[in-house]
């Protein structure tokens, strides 16, 4: 099913009411971004592109609507390096206060072109810097 799924989103890069009810059930949905994530194929970004935003509006109308959902899709699609795609993940940010604290903004670095290992570095130096004990007494 979700071979087919996949197949008419290429097909028509816009998630219509019938893929919706599909996409509903955690287990279609799942199933499609895990092929998408595997398969690696240029021709699922305009799928991931139709899913994040579908998902988006789900969430700008429903802010009990899974969160998850979303940051899937965000991640995958931050994955892809595509600078078009930075409009739609800083939107993630403004949907709500909830997306804005759990949209984790360093995703951005990946889409705007930062090496992977300078972004491990970076959270490597300041989880040291936080993580240190102190060894100075409190000033009096």
């Amino acid at each position: 099913m979700s071979a087919r799924l996949i197949a008419a989103l290429r097909r028509q890069p816009e998630v219509s009411p019938e893929q919706r009810d599909q996409l509903s059930d955690e287990k279609v949905f799942d199933k499609v971004c895990k092929s998408i994530y595997r398969a690696q194929d240029p021709q699922d970004l305009p799928v991931l592109r139709a899913l994040l935003r579908d998902e988006m509006a789900q969430r700008r109308q429903d802010q009990m609507h899974d969160g998850d959902r979303l940051m899937l899709c965000a991640f995958l699609l931050a994955l892809r390096g595509q600078l078009e795609d930075l409009p739609d993940l800083q939107a993630i940010k403004r949907i709500d206060f909830d997306m804005g604290c759990y949209f984790d903004s360093e995703l951005l670095d990946l889409v705007a072109g930062k090496d992977e290992a300078d972004y491990v570095a970076h959270k490597l130096k300041y989880f040291r810097i936080f993580s240190k004990p102190s060894t100075r007494l409190v000033d009096t």
